[in-house]
């Protein structure tokens, strides 16, 4: 069983914090598309079973990863990325903020590209990283953990857990989509 399934209260307003920094409510909007998750840190069968869990429940994911259930900082960011023909699992993202007013970005630590929320409620991958990285960061840090501990006050959290390979209600498929690690 992985030792991260049944995640502390933080890392579940972690979670719900990083979506609503990055501009989506925390209600179901009419364009779900986007779905948030937490775990251990994303490796080559996790990022197997979040690419099947993408297809399946047709929506991109947002993975955190903690090194383990009394984490309170994620020690990966990953993204699973739905193309036209494949899936993307990217990984080694990190947080940033361009000012205090503006939506949180996914950024790349070895691409040149970022990860943003569009106006649809969609994720949008875009090319380019921003500037001053170092500054947006540490402010993005900040906001996520200031909107975090807001949401552990309010006792507002609330999570589904999934066990590894558990059932989607989503239809299968005949043919498995080509997964890309990028």
């Amino acid at each position: 069983m992985n030792t991260n399934s049944n995640p502390n209260l933080y890392q579940q307003c972690y979670m719900h914090a990083l979506r609503l920094t990055m501009g989506l409510p925390l209600h179901r909007p009419a364009n779900d598309a986007v779905a948030y998750c937490i775990g251990k840190p994303m490796d080559l069968i996790g990022g197997s079973e979040m690419a099947r869990l993408s297809r399946d429940l047709q929506m991109d994911i947002v993975h955190i990863g903690f090194a383990d259930r009394h984490a309170i900082a994620p020690s990966r960011l990953s993204v699973v990325y739905r193309e036209l023909e494949h899936l993307d699992v990217i990984d080694h993202l990190d947080v940033y903020a361009a000012a205090a007013d503006k939506p949180v970005l996914l950024i790349s630590d070895h691409r040149d590209e970022h990860f943003c929320i569009d106006r649809r409620g969609g994720l949008a991958r875009l090319p380019g990283n921003p500037t001053d990285l170092v500054a947006g960061r540490k402010l993005a840090r900040r906001l996520i953990q200031k909107a975090a501990q807001r949401l552990a006050r309010s006792s507002t959290v609330d999570c589904q857990i999934m066990e590894v390979k558990a059932a989607t209600s989503a239809p299968a498929y005949s043919k498995a989509p080509l997964v890309c690690f990028v």
